[in-house]
């Protein structure tokens, strides 16, 4: 009985140790034009960053252009300009772009986590309603979609960070995730 204890009390030091050494390692970076203050999806943003129970670490920086009467082809090079200078040399990313590649919540689920596994950072950036210029697609390691719909910026921040939170669920086999 004694040693059905211990060995239970061993496996649940390990199962802290993993959970430790899975957070420890990430660290996320949202970079996005335009606020979320005062906005409705600010609390649903809110509500799934606070559920990201883990260490992580994940920053918004808000971006703005200077003005909206000015052409597309400018509006685009500001933004991209913006973006540009924050982003880390050392991060990898991952760009939401309508155009970009379709995937699945555990191919999402699995890039991220093979990124975490190896100890690397990470930035998501979102455009503005212009899109991306080649810069960014050129800096980009990913650039995904989050299906052929059009999403409002604030809104795609907030399936953003739900499919973040989906996504160390799975790693962590959370039920939150049932894989439907």
């Amino acid at each position: 009985m004694l040693e059905a204890k211990e060995e239970k009390t061993r496996k649940q030091a390990i199962n802290i140790k993993n959970l430790i050494n899975l957070v420890k390692k990430m660290l996320i970076k949202i970079l996005a034009i335009g606020k979320i203050n005062n906005s409705p999806y600010k609390e649903i943003f809110d509500l799934y960053y606070k559920r990201v129970k883990w260490n992580i670490i994940i920053k918004e920086l808000e971006i703005k252009a200077s003005s909206k009467k000015i052409s597309e082809k400018i509006i685009i090079e500001k933004e991209e300009k913006l973006l540009l200078e924050n982003i880390p040399n050392d991060y990898i990313v991952i760009g939401l772009d309508l155009n970009g590649q379709n995937i699945s919540t555990e191919v999402f689920s699995k890039i991220i986590n093979n990124y975490r596994e190896d100890s690397a950072k990470i930035c998501f950036i979102i455009g503005g309603a212009s899109g991306f210029g080649q810069k960014i697609k050129k800096r980009a390691n990913h650039i995904i979609a989050f299906g052929k719909i059009t999403l409002p910026h604030l809104m795609a921040r907030c399936v953003l960070i739900e499919q973040i939170y989906r996504s160390f669920t799975i790693a962590t086999n959370h039920p939150y995730h049932s894989g439907h």
